[in-house]
């Protein structure tokens, strides 16, 4: 269950559309998280990105990354601070849940 799993999770913002680079430092951090912490083991890494924060949130774009070949390469979920608020406004813990944790 998403409960027993333990996830990094990795919080990046960009005043504008965020670099792909910013990708890197989630996985980096999984790699070296046994050595800072070798009693607590996880099982993966979540992104949040605040991008286009300096945009109205309502003007600002759904997802932070629309490239697909990148998309399509990422080996965790990226998340904008925007649909976690969407999730959270309209009461659907479960998604947010599902987008962290995975199924």
């Amino acid at each position: 269950t998403w409960n027993d799993r333990k996830v990094l999770v990795e919080v990046k913002s960009a005043s504008g559309n965020p670099k792909e680079t910013l990708a890197e430092a989630p996985m980096r951090h999984l790699t070296t998280w046994p050595s800072l912490r070798p009693g607590i083991a996880v099982s993966g890494v979540a992104l949040i990105l605040n991008h286009q924060h300096k945009t109205h949130p309502l003007d600002r774009s759904p997802s932070p990354y629309s490239r697909p070949e990148f998309v399509n390469a990422l080996q965790f979920p990226v998340i904008s601070t925007t649909q976690l608020f969407e999730w959270w406004r309209h009461d659907e813990l479960d998604a947010i849940r599902e987008a962290i944790f995975g199924g």
